[in-house]
């Protein structure tokens, strides 16, 4: 599969969108976008800025063909006791614009693909992330990835939302 793909621009000429590696000079836009994005799911002013920072937080990014983010993949290893280790996704979004066209499944893949990289290094067997339950979009996205709900983890993000967590083997 292209990492490129043509979209239409206003003036109807193609503007190709590509999945890049993050450059430093995305964290701001990229922290913008975010909070843009999951705004509807609480403040993530801070979040994306202090992921973005974090080492071992890897990112890809989807560039509006003229080196402007319009998509974002987050995703890390989370550290457990004794081998509890799995991969994590931090955050997964697309400009509104560009939704439902399958740019937050390539994202997706992306960081899914990155995470099997570190897998043996690891001692990775799954994937989590966590949802608002509300997140309808992100929630079909998922569960068409393999991830399920895992039982009994229902957490509260800060504002209150309810959130649900999701698993699905790394393989």
């Amino acid at each position: 599969m292209s990492k490129t793909e043509a979209d239409q621009g206003g003036n109807g000429r193609a503007k190709p969108l590509q999945l890049r590696a993050l450059r430093p000079t995305d964290r701001a836009a990229l922290a913008r976008l975010g909070t843009t994005l999951f705004q509807p799911f609480g403040d993530y002013s801070w979040a994306l800025p202090d992921w973005l920072r974090r080492p071992g937080v890897w990112a890809r990014v989807l560039d509006d063909g003229k080196g402007s983010p319009v998509g974002l993949a987050l995703v890390t290893v989370m550290r457990g006791p004794g081998s509890d280790n799995h991969g994590y996704v931090l955050a997964i979004g697309v400009s509104e614009a560009l939704q439902r066209r399958g740019w937050g499944r390539r994202l997706l893949d992306e960081g899914l693909s990155e995470l099997r990289k570190r897998k043996s290094r690891f001692d990775l067997e799954s994937v989590r992330l966590t949802v608002a339950d509300d997140n309808t979009a992100a929630l079909r996205l998922f569960e068409s990835a393999g991830f399920h709900p895992v039982p009994h983890e229902i957490k509260y993000y800060e504002d209150g939302q309810r959130a649900i967590s999701l698993s699905r083997p790394l393989d």
